[in-house]
């Protein structure tokens, strides 16, 4: 039997080596790319959405900060336009793994 640091170890061995595996074969590019793309789009549309929250919860002690919380609220439209794009292109974009 395995310690359990050794088989922490091997999985992450096992990891590194898929990674390695994927960014080497230019069938997984695509996906890959589209993968990365959606989830910058969806890491932005929660950042401002986490952003126009603190604006909107300072806004009692600072008033200025109520511009803020709504130029980031009115923002988040945008933001949530440009993570579905993202998620439609990444549903369209061929997979590299057999279905």
């Amino acid at each position: 039997m395995q310690s359990p640091l050794a088989v922490r170890f091997q999985a992450r061995n096992n990891r590194v080596g898929f990674g390695r595996s994927c960014k080497s074969n230019l069938l997984t590019m695509p996906y890959l790319q589209a993968l990365r793309d959606a989830q910058e789009a969806l890491g932005l549309h929660n950042d401002v959405g986490v952003a126009a929250e603190a604006f909107r919860l300072d806004a009692g002690l600072h008033p200025e900060s109520w511009f803020a919380a709504g130029y980031l609220k009115a923002h988040l439209g945008v933001t949530a336009r440009a993570g579905r794009r993202a998620l439609s292109r990444l549903a369209k974009t061929p997979v590299f793994w057999p279905r």
